[in-house]
């Protein structure tokens, strides 16, 4: 159990010592102090203050837990970002980046247009089973008092704990749902878009929908918890602006990974479902390792990133190469390629380059994205965008499928689905349906 007295002292005995040696009134600074191991997910129950973010890799190796905020910017402001990043290598900013930022948000996405990247003020991280607390600080602090003082109150707070719940005992009771687009106009808009992919120079285009449900009952950490506890090869992301603003994703799919030169990069794309059986499921697995349509849609994407890493890469690898990744209710085809970047590329130039990648998005690209502009008649924010954390050592993004947006009263859940030439509208909506299940089988009536 911690020590939260002797926790606090020794945080703030640390910062002043700290203040001492800030030399510049702008940017931001921060310390690091070792703590006991912590279950960093149960450790939402008891933490208080907002935004509140989380997020864990797909490996578990690394893991993440911020609350409150010292800076948070636009999606414009990222050259501001870059700026900081360089000055502070430690510096480690929660990303929550739009899928099609040239859009308006609409307005249950507009609370978030103002946290593309946050820098927490408190941060728990759990790297390789080692635990540290860091604070993160405006260096104006160290010169003027006042702001110390207020600083130091609101460093208290978060570092507070509550007497916490039960999270995996709370219940989920939501009234009813609304399906956008509805399944017949889901059937007339998958067959524009095959009208399309003949008539055009389009190879695949992906098209999502969403579950609206009414809420009665809701937690979103405690549902957080709970879709954590029941998901598997997957990254985990919560960001919670306010008890009536969170966004939650457990996506399989990594955008990149990046450590100095060295870059990661997945290709998902191929859908089965899972077995009710190992015999069953290993019937499935054959079937999508064979099928001509999944093996179309998984090469198309695995093609683009190919040819994307010949342009900045010195080298490539394939540590995997047509694989199968295994969730809950699904299975994917899955290669993974390595690269050795020709230089040092800056974070959001390797950003513009990659997304939206055609697993997300369609191929080519600018037409697919304006093609989903015409047929999807929502807004996706961060639905299969890109989420996760940065830093100037390292650079972790997943994309953000999997995904739900608690507004207010009511839960957004996505699926999305490649279309390409032989697709059919039946089969795609079973798909999305089986992308959804992990958040809609936690309620007790869909």
């Amino acid at each position: 159990m911690l020590d939260l007295s002797r926790l606090k002292s020794e945080v703030i005995k640390h910062l002043l010592l700290n203040l001492e040696k800030v030399e510049s009134d702008s940017g931001y600074s921060n310390i690091s102090l070792i703590c006991p191991n912590l279950d960093l997910i149960n450790l939402l129950s008891y933490v208080e203050g907002t935004p509140l973010g989380y997020f864990k890799s797909r490996t578990g190796n690394s893991e993440i837990l911020g609350i409150g905020h010292v800076a948070k910017f636009f999606e414009i402001e990222k050259e501001e970002v870059e700026k900081l990043l360089f000055s502070n290598s430690s510096l480690k900013f929660f990303t929550c980046m739009r899928f099609n930022h040239e859009q308006e948000p609409a307005a249950e996405w507009k609370a978030f247009a103002g946290f593309a990247f946050v820098l927490p003020m408190v941060s728990w991280i759990k790297e390789n089973n080692n635990c540290f607390l860091e604070i993160n600080f405006p260096n104006a602090i160290a010169k003027n008092l006042e702001e110390r003082s207020n600083f130091i109150m609101a460093l208290e707070g978060f570092l507070n704990l509550s007497s916490g719940f039960s999270p995996l005992a709370e219940t989920f009771v939501f009234d009813h749902h609304l399906d956008t687009p509805s399944r017949d106009s889901w059937n007339t808009t998958i067959d524009t878009c095959l009208d399309h992919l003949e008539q055009s120079s389009l190879d695949k285009v992906v098209l999502a929908r969403k579950r609206i449900l009414n809420l009665s009952s809701f937690n979103a950490v405690s549902y957080f918890q709970k879709l954590s506890s029941q998901s598997e090869n997957c990254f985990l992301f919560f960001f919670k602006l306010n008890d009536g603003q969170a966004f939650f994703s457990i996506t399989p799919e990594l955008l990149f990974h990046k450590v100095a030169k060295n870059i990661t990069l997945d290709s998902l794309a191929g859908t089965r479902k899972r077995g009710q059986s190992s015999q069953e499921d290993q019937l499935l697995e054959r079937e999508l390792k064979s099928s001509k349509k999944d093996l179309t849609e998984h090469r198309i994407v695995s093609r683009e990133i190919h040819d994307l890493l010949v342009e900045i890469c010195e080298s490539i690898g394939t540590p995997l190469m047509e694989g199968i990744l295994k969730q809950r209710h699904v299975q994917h085809l899955h290669t993974i390629f390595s690269g050795i970047l020709n230089e040092d590329l800056g974070i959001f130039e390797i950003i513009e380059k990659i997304h939206p990648t055609p697993a997300v998005n369609g191929y080519p690209r600018r037409p697919a994205i304006e093609l989903i502009k015409q047929l999807e008649d929502f807004d996706r924010g961060l639905y299969a965008a890109p989420i996760g954390i940065i830093s100037q050592k390292s650079c972790e993004l997943a994309v953000g499928i999997r995904s739900a947006l608690l507004h207010d009263n009511q839960l957004h859940i996505y699926g999305g689905a490649g279309i390409i030439i032989g697709s059919t509208a039946e089969k795609e909506w079973d798909e999305t349906s089986n992308k959804m299940k992990n958040f809609l089988e936690l309620n007790e009536a869909t």
